[in-house]
């Protein structure tokens, strides 16, 4: 069973997660016809871009920024590999103390944004380097995935919506 929605970047075709069998993550180039599955890398035909047999979500869509694929994993994991490649960038706990994560993360002005089961939306610089920016309390569970318009990140939590943006101050 896939949870994660699959999804398009560039001319790439991003499908991963599951359960049972690992989790694994399939990334294919359009154009296949007939049977597509794939048993193992050796036995992947020419639509295959790369194949990981573990290391996909669970729940959370992963997502494309950049040059970089960003998967969090249900316990608070956040893997980033070269999104064309599959080479691991890096990988690390966002929190140990975290419940999980259901959301999936979003990204927008170099920054992913990652809303947790605990209440957190954890802020995490993009690129080839882990940086955790801030950690913001919402005060309630957050399972819904946040969404970026005109610059304000949009947040269902258990019991409110909230708006979150830059304040301007405008003299005249």
């Amino acid at each position: 069973v896939q949870v994660p929605a699959p999804f398009i970047v560039g001319d790439l075709i991003y499908l991963t997660g599951g359960w049972p069998g690992g989790r694994p993550i399939k990334v294919l180039k359009p154009g296949a016809t007939g049977d597509i599955s794939i048993k193992n890398e050796q036995q992947a035909g020419p639509y295959l871009a790369w194949y990981a047999e573990r290391g996909g979500p669970y729940v959370p869509t992963p997502i494309v920024y950049d040059d970089y694929l960003y998967i969090c994993g249900d316990r608070g994991v956040l893997t980033c590999v070269n999104a064309k490649t599959g080479t691991q960038i890096y990988q690390q706990r966002i929190n140990e103390q975290s419940i999980g994560f259901s959301a999936s993360p979003v990204a927008g002005d170099g920054k992913l944004f990652l809303a947790s089961e605990d209440g957190d939306i954890y802020v995490i610089k993009a690129g080839p380097v882990y940086e955790l920016l801030g950690v913001n309390p919402m005060g309630e569970a957050m399972i819904a995935t946040p969404a970026i318009s005109g610059g304000l990140l949009i947040v269902r939590g258990q019991h409110h919506v909230f708006g979150i943006g830059r304040q301007s101050v405008v003299r005249r």
